[in-house]
C-alpha cells in the first residue's frame, strides 16, 4: 500500500468562497483531506458569482488549505465569450506560475477549465512531477 503524499497542489478555477458545483465539492473534499494531510495548496481564480464582483484576498487559508488566486479575468459566466476569456486567462496564469515556481509534489487538476489539464500534463511530463486528473461532471444529467 502506497503512502499518502505529505503535500500536494490542486489546480481548479473554482474554489472557496465560490460554493456552487465544482467549487463546493472541491472545498468540502479538501477540508476533509486537510485533517489528515498537511500542506494542501489550491491555485484558483477570483470568484465570479458575486454581483458586483467582489475581490477576495489573493492569498488566504481556509480550514488548513492554502489558497492562492492567480490573475485572470472576471467576466460574467453566462456570456460564452466571457467564460472563454476567464478560462484562457486562468490557464495562462497557471502555466506561467507552474513554470516559475516549479512545484515538486503531486499536482491534482480538475476539469474546470476543460483544457487546463493538457497544459499541466505537459508541464508534469517534462518536469517528472506526479499528475492526477480528477474528472467531474462529464455528463451531469
Amino acid at each position: 500500500m502506497s503512502k499518502a503524499p505529505s503535500s500536494f497542489l490542486v489546480i481548479c478555477q473554482l474554489f472557496y468562497p465560490e460554493l456552487i458545483s465544482t467549487g463546493l465539492t472541491l472545498t468540502e473534499l479538501l477540508e476533509a483531506c486537510s485533517k489528515k494531510v498537511a500542506g494542501i495548496t489550491v491555485w484558483c481564480a477570483q470568484p465570479t458569482l458575486s454581483t458586483p464582483v467582489q475581490k477576495v484576498p489573493s492569498q488566504m487559508t481556509h480550514q488548513g488549505v492554502q489558497i492562492h488566486r492567480v490573475l485572470s479575468t472576471q467576466y460574467p459566466k453566462k456570456s460564452l465569450w466571457g467564460r472563454l476569456l476567464n478560462h484562457l486567462t486562468f490557464s495562462i496564469s497557471v502555466f506561467t506560475k507552474l513554470w516559475f515556481e516549479r512545484p515538486k509534489g503531486p499536482i491534482v487538476v480538475l476539469t474546470n477549465p476543460p483544457f487546463i489539464a493538457a497544459l499541466v500534463a505537459l508541464y508534469c511530463h517534462f518536469r517528472s512531477v506526479p499528475f492526477i486528473y480528477l474528472v467531474f461532471d462529464i455528463y451531469p444529467d
